[in-house]
């Protein structure tokens, strides 16, 4: 089941800067979706609950 979610305006700045950086890399296009998969990928088993609260209280300024 695929998903839309939208992102603030400094992830996608990051998002696409990495991308340009893995095209002239690999020499080849590297589409967002596979970019955001792969960070999702290697990442979210890793992602513990102080990263969720602390990304909540330095970028979104809740909690």
């Amino acid at each position: 089941m695929a998903k839309t979610y939208r992102l603030r305006d400094e992830a996608v700045d990051a998002l696409n800067a990495k991308r340009i950086k893995l095209i002239v890399e690999r020499k080849e296009d590297v589409k967002e979706s596979d970019l955001l998969g792969a960070l999702i990928w290697k990442n979210l088993s890793a992602l513990t609950a102080e990263d969720v609260k602390a990304y909540r209280e330095a970028v979104l300024g809740k909690d």
